[in-house]
């Protein structure tokens, strides 16, 4: 009876250690007998969120700054090397204009562009005011008007402000007004000589031919 006892207790031990077997985990695979993974922790995760490239949160406060300024320098570097670029480019056309229209020679600085602009508008004003008065030249002696007198008057000079040296129409209707309005602006003519002059011998005619000339000369 007792040998039966003995027996039957080893058994039970015998199983209760194949239990505890199959519960193991494998080292190879990080399974255990079920087929289940142990449960992740959150520490690779982490470590890959926080490790990312450009990521200076895990960097000490004074490393942080340091990088800030400096990406912050290397902007306003790029910003001022953009607008030395654009100021060059605007001095080399400014030059290359002024030698076109000969406001500058070969060798001269570079001008500035402002000045550059008053002189060109300088330029174009100077020349429509000269195409402007040979107009009234041209109009004022066709209308028997004084063309001289009516461009020293200040008044008649306000008038041609803004007028297309081209509008022979306009300008033509200025000058016929201020004629009118004033008599002073008429061309006046001297008078003809008539007769030989007082006191003196009435004049040689010219002769009209070389050989009339030569034979002229040698008759004195």
């Amino acid at each position: 009876m007792s040998d039966n006892g003995t027996g039957s207790t080893g058994g039970d031990n015998a199983g209760g250690n194949g239990g505890t077997g199959d519960g193991g985990t494998d080292p190879g695979t990080g399974q255990n007998d079920g087929g289940q993974t142990p449960p992740d922790n959150g520490q690779d995760q982490g470590q890959g969120q926080n490790g990312g490239e450009g990521d200076v949160s895990s960097l000490p406060a004074w490393a942080q700054k340091e990088l800030r300024d400096a990406r912050a320098d290397a902007g306003k570097a790029r910003t001022n090397a953009k607008a030395q670029a654009a100021d060059e480019a605007r001095q080399d056309l400014a030059q290359q204009i002024g030698k076109a229209l000969g406001l500058i020679k070969d060798g001269d600085a570079a001008p500035d562009p402002a000045k550059l602009a008053e002189q060109l508008a300088a330029s174009q004003t100077d020349g429509n005011e000269a195409r402007v008065e040979l107009a009234v030249f041209k109009s004022a002696i066709k209308q028997g008007a004084d063309p001289v007198k009516l461009l020293d008057s200040r008044s008649f000079l306000d008038k041609l402000k803004g007028v297309d040296p081209a509008d022979d129409k306009k300008i033509g209707a200025l000058i016929s007004k201020a004629v009118e309005d004033n008599t002073a602006y008429r061309a006046t003519t001297p008078p003809e000589a008539s007769g030989a002059p007082m006191g003196g011998s009435p004049p040689t005619k010219k002769p009209k031919t070389l050989e009339a000339a030569v034979a002229a000369r040698y008759k004195k």
